[in-house]
């Protein structure tokens, strides 16, 4: 992305710091308040062209803080993350319920292997495509924080795998329009451990890129990894989050439960569930 062509556009703004690919401004909100001055909150992410002020949470997609803010109106800089036309179809989908005639013995016992509630399924944008060589499937969708669609895959029940689109960029931040940023995040791997969470995201791997970056600077995070992620990657991630997080709290899986979904999910591990809500409740506290 064209950075000299952005800052003419935010010219009004101000002279902005720059950090990785993020571009920092004062706050015009936030300034028209009184509140946060010359804090450079506001930041704008020059590869997803997405903003946000950690202060007042004004936020969006880079074309409205032009219209409101910046220079031109009708100047429109074109969405980074573009899904082709062969990985865009439309499913005929139906919110998943555990129990309907439709799912196999396998597939249900899956379910049931997950421990994952059909409201979060619900909550968290889950369909079961019904027809098609992909009938039988799961479809998960993700939106941003403009609540535009950022990103989707399937997950195979029967031959329990993930199936990527191509054609998509994946800098993104899985369901970051679900999070709500004044609440502890937790941070996860997969997609089942993260259905299996509070206020959650996973990073589809064991990489922060620069968009999980961008939404997690000075929130309070809680890092939630499976049991056998080797250490070297774990100490990588920490480092990482402690130069961008207000706090960082790291959780343990008790040895012999392998992962988040399982711990909480499919063995309802009484005791570390109480650990992980005391974790939240006192980060939340501010203890």
């Amino acid at each position: 992305m064209d950075i000299d062509k952005i800052k003419f556009r935010l010219k009004n703004l101000g002279e902005p710091k720059q950090r990785f690919n993020q571009l920092k401004y004062n706050c015009p909100i936030c300034e028209a308040k009184g509140s946060s001055i010359d804090k450079y909150n506001l930041e704008v992410n020059i590869n997803t062209l997405q903003f946000n002020c950690w202060a007042c949470n004004y936020h969006g997609h880079i074309n409205k803080l032009i219209s409101e803010q910046g220079l031109g109106k009708d100047f429109k800089f074109e969405n980074i993350i573009n899904f082709s036309k062969e990985e865009n179809k439309e499913y005929k989908i139906e919110e998943p319920l555990f129990l309907n005639q439709k799912y196999t013995e396998e597939q249900k016992k899956h379910f049931l292997y997950r421990g994952v509630p059909i409201d979060k399924l619900k909550k968290n944008n889950v369909y079961n495509v019904y027809s098609g060589k992909e009938k039988g499937m799961l479809y998960f969708r993700s939106y941003n924080i403009s609540g535009e669609l950022n990103y989707s895959l399937l997950y195979d029940l029967v031959n329990k795998k993930y199936i990527k689109p191509r054609g998509i960029k994946n800098e993104i931040m899985f369901q970051e329009g679900n999070l709500d940023y004044n609440f502890p995040i937790t941070i996860t791997e997969g997609i089942w451990d993260y259905l299996s969470t509070i206020n959650s995201f996973p990073m589809l791997g064991l990489k922060l890129n620069d968009r999980m970056k961008f939404m997690l600077s000075n929130k309070d995070c809680i890092l939630l990894m499976d049991e056998f992620v080797i250490n070297r990657i774990l100490l990588k991630l920490e480092k990482e989050l402690r130069e961008i997080c207000s706090s960082l709290t790291i959780l343990k899986i008790p040895q012999g439960l392998r992962d988040p979904s399982y711990c909480l999910g499919t063995r309802n591990n009484i005791e570390f569930k109480n650990n992980y809500l005391r974790a939240i409740q006192n980060i939340a506290n501010g203890s």
